[in-house]
């Protein structure tokens, strides 16, 4: 577990960050119930140095797995990534998923890698960055009201929501009562920042912030 921690504190690493221990994170994100770092993480290791790491995520639900694929740019990287990718492969037809994801940055040494191991390009994601300092007024529509999750029975209100907002979007994956009240409780969010929208007691929608 350190040497997995130290890897992802290398990769996070620009130059006005300052150091940020992700070991107790680390093991936090591990520990969610959806998964199983003993069968599904994968490590490699040359010459004594851990070089990467490739985590299955499987979802029975949709019949996919998800692949969160961790390795230093470098000269040693498509080597790494390869075997990586074709260990994960294994596990996910070893899982009996249909379907294998993976992210990779566009026009990378590791999307032109996956497309040579035959993975076609489904989606696009946009990073959005807000840029405006002065923040708008924040105003609950007529008859409504905002307030934070925290409420006995939230998690499974959050869940209901959560799986109805985006049932049927693509690669949605319907999420549990335990693994949402997981998630709430991890320390890069807070209650504070789970935010429900409500019209008396009825919930219309919902806000989730995350703290990297």
């Amino acid at each position: 577990m350190p040497a997995v921690a130290d890897l992802e504190n290398r990769l996070l690493e620009t130059p006005h960050s300052s150091p940020s221990p992700r070991h107790e994170f680390l093991k936090e994100f591990l520990g969610q119930p959806n998964l199983n770092p003993e069968e599904d993480l994968f490590l490699y290791e040359a010459g004594g140095a851990l070089k990467g790491f490739g985590l299955v995520s499987p979802e029975p639900s949709i019949k996919r797995s998800v692949l969160i694929l961790k390795t230093p740019p470098g000269n040693e990287s498509v080597e790494v990534d390869s075997a990586l990718i074709q260990r994960a492969l294994q596990r996910a037809a070893e899982l009996k998923t249909t379907v294998l994801h993976v992210q990779a940055p566009q026009d990378s040494p590791l999307s032109r890698l996956l497309q040579e191991k035959g993975f076609n390009h489904v989606r696009a994601y946009w990073t959005m960055r807000w840029d405006i300092q002065k923040l708008p007024a924040a105003h609950a529509p007529e008859g409504c009201s905002f307030r934070p999750y925290g409420r006995d029975g939230d998690a499974e209100t959050l869940t209901t929501i959560q799986n109805a907002a985006f049932g049927g979007s693509w690669g949605f994956a319907p999420n549990t009562p335990q693994e949402v009240s997981y998630r709430a409780d991890m320390s890069i969010t807070s209650h504070g920042g789970i935010i429900f929208l409500s019209r008396g007691e009825t919930v219309c929608g919902y806000c989730w912030t995350y703290i990297t």
